[in-house]
């Protein structure tokens, strides 16, 4: 039986093949440009995208897109490629509905601001709706998962909240007072 990553290099380099007949799904980039890249070459780098997004590691961060692409041999691995083309890209085909906003994870931007009601029965209701009794206070032990990679928090936090343990992510370079 295959395994995931091997039906989705499979399915990725036909996707390269019938469009490039030189591309391997991890053979050199088919697209060299010096300058503007064309119409053809732009749709090619958004199918790529679409197709590395429509997977079950869906959502993923711009970062995670553009490694995945770089190690498919679709763009350099370049700042320029990450922020003119991939961060363009994604931008550009999220506004134009080509690609959901959901499939992008984005933890770094928070709105902060206190939770506030129109009336004194909203506020009753939410509150029953929403409370939840603390399941470890009776135990011996306290549990936490530390994550270093932001980009896979939302692959976790549905675990995580299901058995109430706290998700604490690092993004590799915690402060001191976080630890």
């Amino acid at each position: 039986m295959n395994s995931p990553n091997d039906v989705f290099e499979q399915v990725v380099g036909v996707m390269f093949d019938h469009l490039d007949p030189q591309a391997a799904s991890y053979g050199a980039s088919p697209i060299k440009h010096k300058g503007r890249r064309s119409k053809v070459e732009i749709e090619y780098i958004k199918t790529a995208i679409k197709t590395v997004l429509a997977t079950e590691e869906t959502p993923m961060t711009v970062r995670q897109v553009f490694y995945r692409l770089v190690s498919l041999g679709v763009i350099d691995k370049t700042e320029a490629e990450y922020k003119s083309t991939i961060c363009r890209l994604l931008t550009d085909m999220r506004r134009a509905g080509e690609l959901p906003y959901q499939w992008i994870a984005d933890n770094t931007r928070w709105m902060r601001k206190p939770t506030s009601y129109t009336s004194l029965e909203q506020a009753v209701h939410e509150t029953a709706e929403f409370y939840r009794r603390r399941v470890w206070d009776d135990q011996g032990v306290y549990v936490e998962v530390w994550l270093e990679k932001d980009a896979l928090a939302g692959v976790l936090y549905p675990i995580t909240a299901q058995y109430d343990v706290p998700l604490m992510v690092t993004r590799g370079y915690p402060s001191l007072t976080f630890l």
